[in-house]
């Protein structure tokens, strides 16, 4: 009986190990989308700068162009910031589930011996 909940305690903790896994990737994956749409921000501001300073009679039309790339780069670094904190949060709350049922497993194992 022992070995059998101490199997299903590793198989467990095996699975909580993969969910975690697949949460760090994702949060990875969301700094790394977060770095590369940063730099294709910059690249577009440069670009719009460059025109604007090249084309002094559609100097007002890049200034818009430029202000709207500040406001979507606002927006888009915001909706990124909130991914990573949801993400964080998720891998607190996992870290603390996993603390908690080995904590319980071997609170029982522990039990059980005596």
């Amino acid at each position: 009986m022992e070995k059998g909940i101490i199997g299903l305690l590793i198989v467990g903790c095996i699975l909580l190990g993969f969910y975690l896994n697949k949460l760090n990737n994702q949060y990875n994956q969301v700094i790394h989308d977060k770095e590369e749409l940063i730099a294709k921000l910059n690249e577009q501001s440069i670009a719009i700068a460059k025109y604007a300073s090249a084309e002094q009679s559609n100097k007002k039309k890049a200034e818009e162009q430029l202000h709207q790339l500040s406001k979507d780069y606002n927006s888009t670094i915001t909706l990124l910031n909130r991914d990573i904190a949801n993400l964080t949060q998720q891998n607190i709350d996992l870290n603390r589930t996993i603390n908690e049922r080995c904590h319980s497993a071997l609170n029982f194992l522990n039990r059980y011996r005596y």
